[in-house]
């Protein structure tokens, strides 16, 4: 087995250097996207880091049934294969081979990767920065039907392991070398999983978003004002959760959510979000990114507004964006078919400082962020012309207690911070007045 997986290292890192190997620029970039050097056009499911090191987990029909990694140690620019994973994903009787995602989880000296997606998953483990893989020594132990253990997500809290599958969450309380499932009765296909503090997070495919208080023992269903059921993106900054939503033709809508409120209240996020198909979050810092069906989109007001940084690139409209992660200072993507992208985190700013033809096509006024809050709060607004601006704050009984904007406009996506130090704990409204546009939103003020 050894020298087989040693073979097909040295056969496929032939194809990763030959068949696809520069370096690509863009072709008609409006951002600077290029493509990562000795990752083909194939399936790049997976990104995970440790240290200064990349971990890219990659897959296609042409090799089966084994996916493959790559490492980066210069900021994504040149990927070089050092392992294989053995892929069960044959459909028994048929001719039907299935994709496969690839997830990452960092935990101090070790990385482990788990396989999802496909007709039975498993999860390795690499101790020398993603050079070798092995799942010798690592147990799992359910009594569950045949596929459970397809991973498709980690996370972690203090020193518990948490892995979302096709049938629950299961967790490691030894460092990763034995799994078991949290709650037996919580079999729902968990695509992503998230945690703030002590509280874990479970986004489902079909049946919404679930929190447990305890190390995933007990499940409860958080689904208020939460509008699509298919989570496949979930993340958390802060105190703030956010799910995006994949709309299928049956969905009414799709997007990105947010709740500051450990999930018990959710608020659509999505001006400037065009693609509603979204597959995975992703946060660092005060930046928010999303991967959609067709391109790769960024945040810097906590979700208020959205702006897509692939436009114009090779990939944008032709492949899913499947994994995201930030380097030293690169933003890197997986796509579905289309290999890897670096994208410089140095042209962030620029490019979404350069909105003149991307200006709001209406009024708008967004929930604010975080809500509830204490004691300062962004509210975010959109003007397609030029206007003069009215925003006041009232209490219940409607009276002012703040005027925040009061003046002539250009057009635009606008944030305003809110500062509720002087008043008391409540329920208040604030308003936007521009024109004939009036709208009102709740706001609540818990010290």
């Amino acid at each position: 087995m050894k020298y087989i997986k040693l073979f097909l290292v040295l056969f496929f890192s032939l194809y990763f250097t030959t068949a696809f190997g520069g370096d690509k620029k863009a072709l008609n970039n409006k951002y600077n996207w290029t493509q990562c050097s000795g990752i083909p056009n194939i399936r790049v499911s997976g990104i995970g880091k440790i240290g200064n090191t990349l971990i890219a987990g990659a897959f296609t029909s042409l090799y089966l049934p084994y996916a493959y990694i790559a490492i980066s140690t210069d900021d994504g620019v040149n990927w070089t294969l050092t392992d294989s994973l053995y892929v069960y994903n044959h459909q028994p009787g048929t001719t039907l081979w299935f994709n496969c995602w690839i997830s990452f989880l960092t935990n101090g000296t070790k990385i482990f990767a788990g396989i999802g997606d496909a007709i039975k998953g498993d999860i390795y483990l690499s101790t020398d920065n993603g050079f070798s893989w092995s799942h010798n020594g690592i147990t799992w132990n359910e009594n569950r039907p045949f596929a459970s253990e397809d991973i498709n997500s980690f996370t972690q809290i203090g020193s518990n392991l948490f892995a979302g599958t096709n049938y629950g969450v299961f967790v490691s309380k030894d460092n990763g070398q034995s799994w078991n499932s949290t709650d037996t009765s919580f079999s729902y296909q968990v695509m992503r999983i998230a945690a703030i503090g002590t509280n874990l997070f479970a986004g489902t495919t079909g049946n919404g978003i679930f929190r447990s208080k305890d190390n995933g023992v007990s499940w409860d269903s958080l689904d208020n004002g939460l509008t699509n059921t298919h989570i496949y993106g979930l993340t958390a900054t802060g105190t703030s959760l956010y799910a995006g939503g994949f709309q299928f033709p049956r969905d009414s809508t799709g997007g990105v959510f947010i709740s500051s409120d450990y999930g018990e209240n959710w608020n659509i996020i999505d001006t400037g979000l065009t693609d509603h198909k979204v597959n995975l979050l992703y946060t660092d810092g005060s930046n928010l990114y999303a991967g959609t069906n067709n391109s790769v989109y960024v945040s810097t007001n906590y979700g208020q507004s959205w702006i897509n940084i692939s436009s114009g690139s090779p990939f944008d409209s032709n492949a899913a964006i499947i994994s995201i992660t930030v380097a030293d200072s690169s933003l890197i993507v997986g796509t579905n078919g289309y290999g890897a992208w670096r994208f410089p985190l140095s042209q962030l700013v620029t490019g979404i400082n350069d909105r003149t033809s991307q200006l709001p096509s209406s009024f708008s006024l967004q929930q604010n962020y975080p809500n509830p809050f204490n004691p300062t709060t962004v509210i975010c607004y959109s003007l397609p012309v030029s206007s003069y601006v009215s925003l006041n704050v009232y209490d219940v009984l409607g009276r002012e207690v703040g005027t925040l904007v009061n003046e002539e406009q250009n057009a635009g996506t606008h944030n305003v911070t809110f500062n509720a130090g002087n008043l008391t704990s409540g329920v208040y409204y604030y308003r936007l007045t521009t024109g004939n546009f009036v709208d009102t939103k709740k706001l609540m003020l818990i010290k």
